[in-house]
């Protein structure tokens, strides 16, 4: 039984390609829209661009770098395919200051300013 399913998914890689295979990493639900307000840390209200109002967390990706989302700012979203009220914000558009929101010019010990 195994075996058959194993040579089904093989000819169906061979065939279709991975996206057959892993509809996990599937783009469909990615939205595009704009923060509205900022919650708890790490989740936002996200206005749609076709007007609907989602709950969005971050992205753990996202969580690993030192970027503030502010309201206002344009984001990617990848709504849940259980619940189309919430999402996950995956992609920021305009990051001001390159994404960094640490001090603009921080001084290094043992360096001359």
């Amino acid at each position: 039984m195994r075996k058959s399913v194993l040579v089904l998914m093989l000819a169906a890689f061979v065939l279709f390609g991975m996206s057959t295979i892993c509809s996990a990493t599937d783009k469909e639900g990615l939205d595009i829209g704009v923060v509205v307000e900022r919650l708890n840390p790490g989740m936002f209200h996200v206005k749609l661009e076709n007007g609907h109002i989602v709950l969005a967390s971050v992205s753990s990706k996202m969580r690993q770098d030192p970027m503030r989302i502010q309201p206002e700012m344009k984001v990617k979203v990848q709504l849940s395919p259980y619940d189309q009220n919430r999402g996950r914000i995956v992609y920021l558009f305009n990051v001001p200051n390159g994404g960094y929101s640490g001090p603009i010019n921080p001084h290094i010990p043992g360096r001359p300013d």
